[in-house]
């Protein structure tokens, strides 16, 4: 999920958020994507893929955004592998 601190899509992060009823959420405490390290502080749409399940599940993230300077899209893509988290 992208969290927007403003009414613009400008210096907003990128979250993971759980779910155990698909009703009530909880927010990761740190952004998986930064816009402050991503070089891109316009981030905009994001997509979750898993591959795998078990203890061979991976994600792939991928993400868009754009400079400061320049309006510029870039999407991007990143991958991560599975880490246990306690809801």
């Amino acid at each position: 999920m992208h969290v927007i601190p403003s009414e613009t899509v400008q210096r907003g992060n990128l979250y993971l958020l759980r779910s155990k009823d698909g009703i009530t959420w909880k927010r990761s405490e740190t952004p998986i994507i930064s816009h402050e390290e991503s070089g891109y502080p316009n981030l905009y749409k994001s997509a979750l893929v898993p591959h795998g399940n078990g203890d061979d599940l991976t994600f792939e993230l991928y993400y868009s955004g754009f400079s400061e300077d320049r309006a510029d899209w870039r999407s991007n893509r990143t991958v991560a592998e599975r880490v246990h988290a306690d809801f």
